[in-house]
C-alpha cells in the first residue's frame, strides 16, 4: 500500500464522471440505489452505469464494459459478488492502460477479509491488481464516499444532503448513514464528506484524516471506529490534525464481545478500550460515549467558532438550566468556570432586563 497524496483523493472528491459496474435496473438493488441516489445530488459530471444487459437506466445510457465508456471516468464503483470483483478490477487496469483516467476504485461488495479466509485472500489479490498501476481503493465491504459540495456520491444509503463543514468517516456504513438520516429532518448538521471505510485493504482512516486536515470545507471531523492495526499511526495523526481540527470519535469495542463483533464486522482489531481512552486524551480526539452526545458535539464544532481556551461561561434567558449547565461543567476538570470583571457586570446590565442577575458564579440569566 502506498499512502495518498492530497491530490489523489482530491480527486475522487471531485470526479468529472464515474461509473457503477453492476448497476441494476431493479428497483431496490444497491446497483440501483447508487444510481438513485447520485442522481439526487448537484453532480456536474457524468454518471455512466455498466451493464450488459440494460439499454439505460434510471435515464442514463448503459454500457457493456468499463472499457466502452467514451468520457472522463476517475472513479469505479463496483457492486458485484465478491470473485467477480476481480475480473472487474482486471477490466478497470486495461482501461487506466488506455485511457490513464481511474484514479480510485470504490468496492462496495462483502466478502473479502471480513469473511473468511477465501475471502482475506481474494482481497489480497484485489490490491494486487490495482495498486501496482497506481489505482487507489475504497473498501471493499463499503459504502464509498459522498461529497455534498461536488456531488460525487457512491453511496446506496445516503442521498442528497444539507451541506455543511461535517465530515463523517466511519467503519461502518450503517453507522454513519442511520447517524445522518436521524439528523437530516431537524436540518441542524450539515454534510461536507462523507467516507465508508470497509476493510481499508488500501486506503484507511488515516489517509483519510490527512486529506481532511487540508480540506477548507471540513470544519469537523466526526469519527466511527472500530480498531486500526496502526493504532501508534492513527493517534499521531490524530494529534496533528486536531490542533487544527476538531475531531469527535465514537469509538467502539468497550467490552470483550464488542470487540470480537468488530472483529467479524470489518475485520479490524478493536484492541483495549483503556488505552484507546487515554491516548484519544492525550492526542485532543474528543471522545463521545453516546449516540446523542456524538451528535450534539460535531453539530456544535461544526456551526460555532473553535474556542481560543478552556473558559466557559453561561448565558441563558432561564435560571434552572443555567445551573444544570454549571454542576456538568464543573466535574469537567479541564474546562474552567469563567467570572466576569465587574467592568463587564456593570455594561451587561446597562442593556439587560432590570430582572437579569449577573452576579451568579459563571452564569448571567433574565
Amino acid at each position: 500500500m502506498r499512502e495518498s497524496s492530497y491530490e489523489d483523493l482530491d480527486k475522487m472528491f471531485n470526479a468529472e464522471g464515474f461509473a457503477v459496474i453492476g448497476a441494476s435496473s431493479v428497483r431496490g438493488k444497491a446497483g440501483n440505489q447508487i444510481i438513485e441516489y447520485a442522481l439526487e445530488m448537484d453532480y456536474k459530471g457524468t454518471i455512466y452505469p455498466i451493464n450488459p444487459t440494460s439499454e439505460t437506466i434510471l435515464g442514463l445510457k448503459c454500457y457493456e464494459n468499463i472499457r466502452d465508456v467514451p468520457g472522463q471516468v476517475d472513479v469505479v464503483v463496483v457492486v458485484l459478488p465478491a470473485p467477480a470483483c476481480l475480473e472487474a478490477a482486471k477490466e478497470i487496469v486495461e482501461r487506466r492502460k488506455v485511457k490513464g483516467d481511474v484514479t480510485g476504485v470504490v468496492v462496495v461488495s462483502a466478502g473479502f477479509s471480513e469473511h473468511s479466509p477465501e475471502g482475506e485472500q481474494r482481497e489480497k489479490e484485489l490490491l494486487e491488481i490495482l495498486s501496482p498501476h497506481g489505482i487507489r481503493l475504497v473498501g471493499p465491504n463499503c459504502q464509498g464516499i459522498l461529497d455534498t459540495y461536488s456531488g460525487v456520491n457512491t453511496s446506496f444509503d445516503v442521498g442528497g444532503y444539507p451541506k455543511g463543514g461535517v465530515s463523517v468517516v466511519a467503519q461502518s456504513g450503517a453507522f454513519s448513514a442511520s447517524y445522518l438520516e436521524w439528523a437530516h429532518p431537524l436540518n441542524l448538521v450539515g454534510l461536507s464528506k462523507f467516507v465508508s471505510l470497509g476493510n481499508m485493504a488500501d486506503i484507511d482512516v488515516i489517509e483519510f484524516l490527512k486529506y481532511l486536515e487540508k480540506d477548507e470545507r471540513t470544519r469537523v471531523i466526526s469519527l466511527y471506529l472500530e480498531g486500526t492495526p496502526k493504532a501508534r499511526e492513527l493517534i499521531e495523526t490524530a494529534a496533528e490534525v486536531s490542533k487544527t481540527k476538531p475531531i469527535v470519535v465514537m469509538k467502539t469495542g468497550k467490552t470483550h464481545l464488542g470487540s470480537q463483533a468488530a472483529i467479524t464486522h470489518t475485520g479490524s482489531i478493536a484492541g483495549s478500550d483503556e488505552i484507546y481512552d487515554g491516548v484519544f486524551r492525550q492526542a485532543g480526539v474528543i471522545r463521545a460515549s453516546t449516540m446523542s452526545e456524538f451528535y450534539d458535539t460535531c453539530r456544535a464544532f461544526g456551526k460555532l467558532p473553535l474556542p481560543k481556551g478552556n473558559r466557559i461561561y453561561i448565558l441563558t434567558v432561564v435560571g434552572g438550566p443555567g445551573t444544570i449547565c454549571l454542576d456538568e461543567l464543573s466535574v469537567i476538570k479541564e474546562i474552567q468556570i469563567a467570572r466576569l470583571s465587574e467592568k463587564t457586570k456593570r455594561e451587561l446590565k446597562e442593556v439587560l432586563a432590570v430582572s437579569a442577575s449577573v452576579e451568579g458564579p459563571g452564569g448571567c440569566s433574565g
